[in-house]
């Protein structure tokens, strides 16, 4: 058809260059179209692939936020189990002894009251993940273990001292 043309008006596809348009055949114009719905196929993919990569950078960063703020109020549990048992200890050694004993010696109304224990405990972590800067700590280095196996006193990797 586009060969038709070209012979009726030989000066066809000057003037179509001329204003910019590329004459094609109908079998080339479904090829060229079906080229450019895969190259915009194609476009879509890579931009939804970007976003995916920044949505998934993003949740990482978020995840990692969020494990060093749990191992930090992890640390806070910590440390306050650790104040109200010595608050525990205290009370029971010191205060309540006296108590007791005052209410034996008839210097105080009704007996000392009856305190129940805190049987509520925080749930552990246990993700490896969340779990690796507390292993890393805990963990001593490949150069640490080196030293001390080279060190005098230090223990070969038989066990038996060097």
């Amino acid at each position: 058809m586009l060969a038709a043309a070209l012979r009726a008006a030989p000066d066809l596809y000057d003037h179509a260059q001329g204003q910019r348009v590329v004459l094609a055949s109908p079998g080339t114009l479904l090829a060229m179209l079906r080229a450019t719905a895969l190259a915009w196929q194609q476009d879509a993919l890579t931009t939804h692939a970007r976003e995916l990569l920044q949505l998934g950078a993003d949740l990482h960063r978020r995840l990692s936020t969020l494990g060093r703020h749990a191992a930090a109020m992890g640390a806070a549990l910590r440390r306050s189990v650790e104040t109200y048992n010595q608050l525990v200890g205290t009370l029971e050694t010191r205060v309540m002894v006296t108590a007791r004993r005052m209410h034996e010696l008839d210097l105080a109304e009704g007996a000392p009251p009856v305190l129940q224990p805190v049987t509520t405990a925080p749930r552990p972590l246990t993700s490896p993940e969340l779990l690796a800067a507390e292993l890393d700590e805990l963990t001593p280095s490949r150069d640490v273990l080196d030293e001390e196996e080279h060190s005098p006193g230090g223990t070969s990797s038989t066990g038996r001292s060097a």
